[in-house]
């Protein structure tokens, strides 16, 4: 806790900022980062004439220096860091928009496990929950207050033009003081919205937004994410105007542009505010990560709505499915994310589709960790890896060694293994360094017999009975020999006893006719997620798995406390 009890005068000073600064001061201060995210609380309480308190503010802060340049993108704390992000909007699931810390922090968690380190709140900012975790976790955050500065962005009942004025200062205010915000963003892909009040794609709005966001905090940078939509891929063609002017020059999928435009402009500091998952390691391994700030991966989450037609119910091309399964690519986006840890992954190849996503296509292609084919077929298979090279065998045979092709930003870190024959058994895949031996990474995956029977798994040892409080269950179906099944699409009912009721119940399928509320769900994959919502009474909770079929259903139990 930090007392404040100079005597002196706010008016003498221009800079109230200034004030504060020059009178607080922090013996020794631990540094706020990704890894060490230290968190320190400020008290403040207003003292009567008899030394009486009669109103108290607390908040948690953090001490940390940002730095942005074209010369090293950014700087935390001195030094540099590649902001790894992802950019999703901020629903939850079977949840909603509701927003129930307990499911951001598992979020949260695992992003972070993935390798990544930076989220765009796109395209309105989230709630204070999220940036408290973030700011406990870690995690760098890109604040956004709009989409488009549009009526229909802005609630649709007040025009835009009458709310910046007010929504601004309540927006910068609110949070500031999150050591987890670097950017702050005023909107989204203007672009392509000619209508934007005054006729210049954003100039003159940003001009007048701007220094009203400086005025209340003049320590963080500011952007708006640009979708360079008319320039077609004429990478000598001149920016938009707008991208002259951001302190940070933010591009949605137009990572190609960076080189060009750098040299003509050599202000510009590059963030890519949206990539891709179509184009997933060439919108990363082609950018200079030596020099630009980094990248947030469109949708990495599945989610509900922004579908691409019936009878998809949701946006389905992420590396995490909507019950946050992770899918192989998971893996493939790990293996440069976190580039420091060895890692092989076998994907086998599916269909692809292509999806025209505002002039981006944006289709990815169907992944499997199944090994359960139809006798007689081939099939084209992934191995992910970080490693020099990589080793594929089917039941202990080997169909040899392929090197990582790291010159080549369309094959790094993806190995494609064409026409392989099925055999049913064991296909494995090691991975080797040139300095090693022995392999750095393995992976395998057996043909499964049929499922026979279901197992539960609860995700909160520390589950409290505060009302708000979230148990995931997540229901798996598994042979004689444990190994998931992700064939068996039985549907399952689940009951409760206890203090908790089932609010949300979900699976990796966005094409499925099944609601996100009630007591059932079809596995999809071989997996199926119930989620459990404390009551304030601590106590015992029993959740029961029934399935439709001739697999052996599951009971567990738990506690609140």
């Amino acid at each position: 806790m930090f007392t404040n009890t100079s005597k002196r005068n706010f008016n003498k000073r221009q800079n109230p900022w200034e004030y504060i600064l020059d009178s607080i001061k922090v013996k020794q201060p631990q540094r706020w980062s990704c890894e060490t995210p230290v968190l320190y609380k400020a008290v403040a309480e207003l003292i009567d004439s008899t030394g009486k308190a009669f109103d108290k503010v607390e908040t948690n802060f953090g001490i940390r220096k940002i730095e942005f340049s074209p010369e090293y993108g950014f700087k935390l704390n001195g030094k540099k860091l590649l902001l790894k992000g992802i950019a999703n909007h901020h629903t939850l699931g079977a949840l909603g928009a509701a927003a129930y810390p307990a499911a951001i922090e598992k979020r949260i968690k695992l992003l972070k496990e993935y390798g990544f380190n930076h989220i765009r709140t796109s395209h309105n900012p989230y709630s204070e929950s999220f940036l408290d975790l973030c700011d406990r976790h870690g995690i760098l955050v890109l604040d956004e207050l709009y989409d488009k500065w549009l009526t229909q962005y802005a609630g649709g009942r007040t025009s835009w033009e009458d709310q910046w004025q007010y929504t601004i200062p309540e927006w910068i205010k609110r949070d500031r003081n999150h050591p987890s915000i670097i950017i702050w963003s005023l909107g989204n892909e203007l672009q392509i919205q000619p209508e934007i009040p005054y006729g210049d794609y954003g100039v003159t709005p940003y001009l007048m937004q701007k220094p009203l966001v400086k005025r209340l905090d003049p320590t963080r940078p500011v952007t708006v994410a640009m979708h360079p939509h008319g320039r077609g891929m004429d990478l000598d063609s001149e920016p938009w105007p707008l991208a002259k002017l951001t302190d940070i020059t933010s591009y949605n999928y137009r990572y190609m542009f960076f080189p060009n435009d750098g040299k003509r402009y050599p202000h510009m500091n590059f963030y890519q505010s949206e990539a891709s998952a179509s184009a997933m390691g060439p919108n990363f391994f082609e950018m200079d990560l030596d020099k630009n700030i980094g990248l947030a991966y469109w949708g990495m989450i599945d989610y509900l709505g922004e579908s691409n037609g019936w009878p998809e119910k949701g946006w389905a091309h992420g590396v995490f499915d909507i019950s946050l399964e992770p899918k192989p690519t998971a893996y493939f986006l790990r293996s440069f994310y976190k580039p420091d840890e060895p890692i092989v992954h076998i994907a086998i190849k599916g269909k692809r589709k292509s999806i025209d996503w505002n002039g981006i296509d944006v289709g990815t292609a169907t992944m499997s960790d199944s090994w359960n084919l139809i006798n007689g077929t081939t099939a084209d298979i992934y191995t992910y890896t970080n490693a020099d090279e990589v080793e594929l065998l089917i039941n202990g045979k080997s169909l040899g060694r392929v090197k990582n092709n790291t010159t080549d930003s369309k094959q790094r870190n993806r190995i494609l293994w064409k026409n392989v024959k099925y055999e049913p058994g064991k296909i494995e895949a090691r991975a080797y360094n040139a300095s090693s031996a022995k392999p750095v990474a393995t992976h395998k995956i057996e043909t499964t017999g049929k499922a026979k029977k279901l197992i539960a798994t609860a995700d909160n040892s520390n589950w409290k009975a505060d009302g708000t409080d979230l148990q995931h269950i997540r229901v798996a179906a598994v042979d004689n020999a444990g190994r998931q099944n992700m064939e068996e699409n039985s549907l399952l009912e689940f009951s409760v006893e206890g203090p908790a009721e089932i609010i949300g119940v979900i699976n990796g399928d966005m094409k499925s006719p099944e609601m996100t509320v009630g007591t059932s769900r079809s596995l999809y994959n071989g997996t199926a997620t119930v989620i459990l919502r404390s009551t304030p009474e601590a106590g015992n909770v029993t959740l029961k798995v029934t399935p439709k079929g001739n697999i052996k259903g599951t009971t567990i139990k738990l506690n609140t406390l």
